[in-house]
């Protein structure tokens, strides 16, 4: 599905988007970290960056004695079709709310070490 421009709306764009909730789906059932997703650079590098579970960011921010004060998603994970725009952009207005915190593209935590003592 991949090798197309990813700003223009296609078949392969509709489809993609069953592909992806499938691949969330075994990651989630599997209990992995979160998806991988395969990452080539200009200079022809390949990287895998992980897109974390929500779940998942906060037990690790936690296990290294951190506290979570604020966390919320970067935008709402809808299809990018300019006539769902207003709804993504109504969305991320109330991403912090209980009922979508755990739903954006990407997550934002503001956090403060536990128990911390300045050195």
């Amino acid at each position: 599905f991949g090798k197309q421009n990813c700003y223009e709306a296609s078949l392969k764009s509709f489809l993609a988007i069953f592909k992806g909730i499938k691949i969330v789906i075994k990651s989630a059932l599997s209990e992995e970290e979160g998806v991988v997703e395969r990452l080539t650079e200009d200079s022809g590098n390949v990287c895998d960056h992980i897109w974390r579970f929500p779940s998942k960011m906060k037990k690790l921010i936690k296990k290294h004695d951190f506290k979570i004060i604020k966390f919320g998603p970067d935008t709402m994970c809808l299809p990018w079709f300019e006539f769902l725009q207003p709804v993504t952009e109504t969305l991320d207005q109330y991403g912090y709310s209980v009922l979508l915190k755990n739903f954006g593209y990407g997550s934002h935590a503001l956090i403060e070490k536990n128990n911390s003592s300045r050195v």
